[in-house]
């Protein structure tokens, strides 16, 4: 019956995460914020052994360090782990060492995290456990992870896992774990970012040619998964929407545009560009432009921005403003030389 139920809540849970679309993007370079193949981990464990169906409770503290290896594909993040742990039972004042070895299935739940069935057993000294085997003493649960990208190489990642046990006769011991966990890939590679503090427009996002329309040089960056305007940011706005409000015939219209980086779903970042071509209509708006005038468009991860041969993933996440049909072009490159 215990293991029906776990079985039963792993596959639920496996189930509803399937639901999500989240994948990696095989078309950029491996790195920490875009992390794909192997990744190898050092990870320290601590947590708690807890009986919930006898009266006379276990009170044992576990800890342990391990290594794992870790394999990101276009969905699944698979973990294979062996570590050395020490079970502390204050009760008996009994100190148990013994080795672990543990698989994760984690399903891409969104672009840093991941969630799904976790199956560990005891490498020895299962009885002093109480399993019924003399090696095993076997848990299987669900476990929840959330990574952080530390540079372009380095990947951290913070899981929490709750678990019961398979194998230990008229008893059910939880088992529930904390690990960190850091580590790096020997194929990462080291993505660049712009280190400037004026931001330069990429080659491949040049201004269209052509009098019917300019571009504003100065773009919007946003960070990752937000379409919050920043106060610098803000100022730059505030600074245009006064320059157009003074001169409200130098072009017929305003066009945002909306970007994202490549990680995510295609229709995650579309969305996300969406929002964040939003956001700066609306700041417009509140200085004073037209709304009337201004019109969006979400170009999601179409348009990456390019340097040195790799995305620029800082740069990516941004909107560009254009004025359109532009009637005095002397006069709109004075307006726009007020955000250069």
């Amino acid at each position: 019956m215990k293991f029906a139920a776990l079985t039963f809540t792993m596959f639920a849970s496996v189930a509803a995460m399937a639901q999500n679309t989240s994948r990696l993007d095989y078309t950029q370079p491996n790195s920490a914020k875009n992390p794909q193949g192997f990744w190898l981990f050092g990870s320290a464990v601590g947590g708690a052994l807890d009986n919930i169906q006898n009266e006379d409770s276990i009170n044992i503290d576990q800890a342990g360090l391990k290594i794992i290896g870790s394999q990101y594909t276009e969905n699944w993040i698979n973990d294979l782990s062996l570590g050395a742990f020490r079970f502390d039972n204050r009760d008996a004042d009994q100190k148990i060492d013994t080795a672990i070895l543990e698989g994760v299935a984690g399903y891409r739940l969104a672009q840093t995290w991941h969630a799904g069935p976790v199956i560990n057993t005891t490498l020895g000294k299962a009885r002093e456990l109480g399993a019924s085997d003399d090696t095993l003493a076997a848990f299987a649960g669900v476990g929840v992870y959330k990574d952080w990208a530390l540079g372009d190489s380095t990947l951290m990642r913070l899981g929490l896992k709750g678990m019961a046990d398979l194998n230990i006769p008229a008893q059910t011991v939880t088992n529930a774990a904390l690990e960190l966990q850091i580590g790096g890939s020997p194929g990462a590679t080291r993505v660049r970012s712009e280190q400037a503090s004026r931001p330069v427009p990429a080659a491949n996002e040049a201004a269209p040619t052509g009098v019917s329309e300019m571009v504003v040089p100065k773009r919007i960056y946003f960070e990752v998964d937000k379409a919050e305007i920043s106060s610098g940011a803000r100022q730059d706005l505030e600074k245009l929407s006064s320059a157009l409000k003074d001169n409200p015939d130098v072009a017929s219209g305003i066009e945002v545009q909306g970007f994202a980086d490549p990680t995510g779903t295609e229709s995650y970042n579309e969305e996300l560009s969406q929002r964040r071509a939003e956001s700066v209509k609306r700041a417009l708006a509140s200085d004073g432009v037209s709304d009337s005038t201004i019109g969006t468009q979400a170009l999601g991860e179409s348009q990456p921005v390019i340097r040195g041969g790799q995305v620029d993933y800082d740069r990516s996440r941004r909107v560009k403003i254009i004025l359109k049909d532009v009637k005095d072009s002397q006069k709109a490159k004075e307006i726009l030389s007020t955000v250069e």
